[in-house]
């Protein structure tokens, strides 16, 4: 994760579907000084238009990061919201019935990526199946290691 304040790395989504393509990243402008996701889009000139927050993907806890699938129908972000598997960051997923509409409710990957320990940054691979993220739990060899979990369909 970037320092406080920093915006996060984007996850540009190009949708095809609608020929808008979209910028997603978590950034500190709102008014309440924690991270919440923002989705900007491409205009006609080459410059991303104004960013908006995300409010399906938001809550009063930080969410400094997101990562959206190829397609725009699922993302995947780190949050420190309650119900997660331990007191700092887990990774969520979320996901829109199509690019239409808005973003589900998110929900806790569970104990099989997250742990105890913090999780984030996660990046989901075009097979729709890899998902990479960094964390500090251990076992690992460094402040916040890579991850890698591998689901059995998508």
């Amino acid at each position: 994760m970037n320092a406080p304040g920093l915006d996060t790395a984007p996850s540009f989504f190009e949708n095809d579907d609608v020929g808008i393509p979209q910028l997603f990243f978590g950034s500190t402008r709102g008014t309440n000084g924690v991270h919440d996701i923002y989705v900007t889009e491409l205009l006609a000139d080459g410059t991303f238009g104004g960013a908006v927050p995300v409010p399906e993907l938001n809550s009063p806890q930080p969410e400094p990061g997101v990562s959206v699938r190829f397609d725009g129908l699922e993302a995947f972000l780190f949050s420190a919201r309650p119900g997660g598997q331990g007191a700092g960051f887990d990774i969520w997923t979320s996901t829109p019935e199509t690019v239409f509409h808005p973003w589900s409710a998110p929900t806790n990957l569970g104990p099989v990526v997250n742990s105890a320990f913090n999780e984030n940054d996660p990046h989901i691979a075009s097979d729709r199946r890899s998902l990479y993220f960094a964390s500090n739990r251990t076992g690992g060899v460094g402040e916040a290691d890579l991850y890698v979990t591998t689901r059995l369909k998508r």
